[in-house]
């Protein structure tokens, strides 16, 4: 992988260890100081932070705290089962 990633551009952060375009200034999305603290508070407080956790669900009570906290995400990999049955890293970023 070190060659494929380094041919295209990317370097590799060890203190990170995570590969990086020398580039990339990150993104600037964000949806909200209250709506994130209120999430953030929600997964601090919780026990259970599986991706089923009946506790997250109570959270979940507009669009962003149902984005980020729905058990529905389980989901998400599913397509790529086959796939990830050979590999020992995924990053998928937003």
């Amino acid at each position: 992988m070190k060659n494929s990633l380094s041919g295209k551009g990317y370097e590799f952060v060890k203190d990170q260890n995570i590969w990086l375009r020398p580039d990339y200034e990150g993104i600037a999305y964000s949806d909200g100081d209250k709506v994130e603290n209120r999430i953030g508070s929600a997964i601090a407080e919780a026990v259970n932070l599986s991706v089923l956790s009946p506790e997250l669900k109570k959270y979940s009570t507009d669009w962003p705290s149902l984005y980020h906290l729905s058990s529905s995400r389980a989901n998400i990999l599913r397509p790529f089962a086959s796939k990830l049955e050979v590999s020992s890293v995924l990053e998928i970023g937003a």
